[in-house]
Order: structure tokens, then sequence, then C-alpha cells
């Protein structure tokens, strides 16, 4: 007689006494399952101890054998955070941790068991570390838990459950999707604008309104996408998904790879700099067998990808850190055409830009280079923020371009003069005859219709004072200023 489906069925309602009278049944195979899913399997997925028990001490019991889904016993386990049979599962003769299509690891590490995760590399000195990130999709599919499916409802059910907000049903069922929903998608991030205040040093900047500060309104608890890390590396995503836990115990295997790369090039120390994780980057930066030279095709390297963020804090626990002999400041442009210098120059925090200068070897061979969002070049940048120093330093180089437009059309003297910065202006102005003072912008204004109506006086008479400028474009009010002050 086959007993292999009762003992299924057992397994998977729970019938713990039954379980133990078909396992006394001479003859029995205790790795014999229905539908190629060995019961032992199955108890582990529904978490029974007791039935657990009963497969352990039977004496041909192999936990290694997988389900027709490739998962085993231990990462069923694993899937389900049960700490206590995981700890069973590893002290059984004959186990094999790396066993299966679905690694236990990997499938603590997504699941976000960060303490079975420690319990894995702690206790398996030859755990395969080497894993990356599998579809959530699939991982929900072969895993399947009635605990966290979608319940059925029958009809009766169905008409007293539209009486219920729906709002309130959506909400319970997204929770449940995961075993352990504490890790949410960072989501993508872009470039940004000027960074607020400093409030204590060069480096204690932040983005005003930035990715980082507008998430913390938000619950903790949020739905990754099917494709979330899907082919990180272990470590790459243990710190994508910002767990410090899982990231120290990754960490602490000596045969983790720090220089493994996800599909989209980036390596634990670059999506630590992108996301701002500066207490997992603390553990990263000490090791010295993390190379900060690996670049990103889309990011660049780590430094390069903090700076094109603003995350100029994030920068200088880099160049802190004991791998600042490996640091190679003559950095690549990222995909979008930005550099360091640029992502310094864009900060406006003249400090900041000042401390990189020294870093960056080969600057003033090109100064012209522009940011990706705005299109501005640094001398852009600088007159826009009235940082007259550095204006000055920028105008020294022979083949800064003084008439370079943004992708509004706006010059570096019309940004100034825009701006209101009067000193900046008049430094411009004195770069004569290669300053072109009747730029038009997209809006068809210059540089002295912006003085005008923003009603900056002093900058107006600089500008009046030229004798090239051109008063057509002002208006009827702004000619009558004019007048006034040429008279």
């Amino acid at each position: 007689m086959n007993l292999a489906p009762a003992l299924t069925a057992a397994s998977r309602a729970g019938h713990a006494d039954v379980v133990s009278l078909l396992l006394d049944v001479h003859g029995i195979d205790p790795n014999a399952g229905e539908y190629g899913e060995p019961a032992l399997a199955v108890a582990c997925l529904r978490g029974s101890p007791v039935i657990i028990k009963h497969f352990l001490n039977h004496p041909r019991i192999n936990p290694n054998i997988p389900t027709i889904d490739g998962y085993t016993a231990l990462a069923a386990a694993c899937y389900r955070g049960l700490e206590e049979i995981v700890s069973w599962l590893l002290l059984t003769e004959g186990i094999n941790v790396n066993a299966g299509k679905y690694h236990p690891l990997m499938v603590a590490v997504q699941a976000g068991w960060g303490r079975v995760v420690t319990q894995l590399i702690k206790s398996c000195v030859n755990i395969d570390v080497d894993q990356h990130a599998y579809n959530q999709n699939i991982l929900m599919t072969h895993f399947p838990h009635p605990q966290y499916a979608y319940p059925h409802y029958s009809p009766i059910s169905r008409e007293f459950r539209a009486k219920e907000c729906w709002l309130m049903g959506t909400a319970h069922w997204r929770m449940a999707s995961f075993p352990n929903n504490t890790l949410s998608d960072p989501g993508d991030f872009s470039c940004s604008g000027r960074l607020t205040p400093r409030q204590t040093g060069p480096y204690a900047v932040g983005l005003l309104n930035g990715p980082i500060s507008r998430r913390e309104a938000y619950a903790p608890i949020l739905i990754r996408g099917s494709t979330f890390g899907e082919g990180d590396p272990i470590l790459v995503y243990c710190v994508r998904v910002g767990n410090l836990g899982m990231s120290e115990a990754v960490l602490s295997h000596r045969g983790i790879n720090m220089s493994a790369q996800a599909r989209c090039g980036c390596t634990a120390l670059i999506v630590g700099s992108i996301q701002r994780r500066h207490t997992i980057l603390d553990r990263i930066l000490v090791r010295a067998d993390t190379d900060p030279r690996i670049s990103c095709p889309a990011h660049g390297t780590a430094i390069l990808a903090a700076a094109h963020r603003l995350y100029f804090d994030t920068v200088n626990k880099i160049i802190s850190s004991p791998l600042r002999s490996k640091l190679d400041f003559c950095d690549s442009i990222a995909s979008c055409g930005c550099n360091l210098f640029i992502c310094a120059a864009r900060s406006g925090d003249e400090d900041t830009f000042l401390s990189f200068i020294p870093l960056i070897s080969d600057w003033q061979d090109s100064p012209n280079i522009a940011d990706c969002k705005f299109g501005r070049t640094a001398l852009l940048w600088a007159s826009l923020y009235g940082q007259h120093s550095i204006v000055q330093l920028l105008l020294l180089i022979p083949n800064v371009d003084l008439n370079h437009k943004d992708k509004d059309g706006n010059t570096a003297l019309m940004l100034a003069a825009e701006s209101g910065f009067e000193e900046v202006v008049r430094e411009l102005l004195a770069q004569s005859p290669g300053i072109k003072m009747n730029v038009r912008n997209r809006n068809g204004d210059t540089a002295l219709s912006l003085a005008v109506w923003y009603g900056y006086e002093g900058i107006i008479r600089l500008l009046l004072a030229r004798n090239d400028v051109d008063v057509s474009v002002l208006d009827g009010p702004g000619l009558k200023l004019w007048m006034s002050l040429y008279a």
C-alpha cells in the first residue's frame, strides 16, 4: 500500500498523531511524498514542530530531498523564519545546507529573517554565500502557505465583506503578501536641486525634500516589486534593503565576494553610497578587500554615485576611510555625463567645492562639463549661487566657456543677473570682449531684462554702462525704468 499521499496530507493538515502512526508502519518511506512533495518539506513549510520531530527521529530520513519546485525542508523553514526548526535541521546527520534549487540562505535573506541568516552563517562553515536574489513572485508561488495566501470566501462571506471597507481589505491582503514585510523598496533616485544649508560643518548636508526625508513620513511596511533586487549578489541585496543585521552576518563569512556586482553593475559599496546606508558603509569601508574603484556603467564609482545625489557626507565618509589610498579622484564620467567636479559645483556649498579642488588633479582639463539635469557648467552654478571666489577661480582657466547656455538658454551672466549677485556680474563683465551681453534664453530674456524684471538697480546700472547692451528687449515699464536710471 502506498502511504505517501496519506503521510503528505497528514503533514499538511498538522495531524501529528496520524504522522506518528504512519511513520511506525513497517517499510514506509519517510522521504516519499505526494506529487513530488516530501512530507518533511511540507511539514516545515507549515511550521509544525511536533511533526518535524517525528520525521527527524526516523532512522531513514533524508532532509536533503527537494520538492518538485526545488526547495528542501531547510529552505522551507528558512522562508518561514522558524529558528528552532532550522537549528534541528542543521543538527540532522547528513544535512546539506547548499542543497536544492532555492538556497536556504538566500531564501532567508529575501524573506527578511535576519536571525535565521546569522544562524545559518555561524552554524555552517561550508555554506555557499555566492548566491543571487530570486524573483519575489516566484518565491511566493513556490513557498505557498495558508497564512500568507489571499483568503477564499464563500458567497455568503463575500456578500458580508462587500459591506466592509475595501481599503482595509486591500491593505490586509497587501501586508500579508510577505512573511516579514519590514524591507521596503527605496525606488529610483534622480538628480536633485541644491543642498539644504548645512548645520554643523561642510559635510553635514542633505537634500531639501530629498528622497530620504520624504520617505520618513511613510510607514515602513511597503511592498517590494516582484523584480526588486532580482539577480543581486547576496551582499548587494542586504545593503539594498538596508538590513544591518543581515549585512553584518554576510560580511562575517570569509567567502564573501566584496566585488560582486548586480546586473546593473553596482557593488555593495556603490549601492550603500547611493542609498546612504552609512552604518552598513562603515562595515564595508574597513575591509581591505573592498575596491572603491569599481565603476557601474550607470552610476560610476561609489564616490561619484554619492556626489551625483549631493550626498557629500557620504563622500566624506568614503574619503576619510582606510580606502582613501585606493581612490581615483580623476573620476570617470557617469552615463549621464556628470563627473565629480561638476557634482561638487552643483552642491551650492562653497566650502564643499573648494575642498574637492585639491583632490581632483585634472579639474582644469574639463571646466565646461555640464550636469545632466540642468545642463550647467561649474561657472554657471557658481554664478547662480553668487560664489564670487569660485567664479574668480574658474575664470582663470583659459578655455572656460563664458557663454555656455544651460537647458533653458541661460548663460552665467544671465543667472547672476537674475539672482541679484552684483559682484559676480561685475566679474563676468570684466571678461570683455569674451562675454556676450545680449544672449537670449528660451523666454526671450537677456541679462538686462532679467535684472529689470527683478528690480536689481545696481546690476542694471552695470549693464547699461556697456556700449553694446541692447535695450530693445525691454517692454514699456522696463524702458521707463531704464530711462530713469540712464538720466
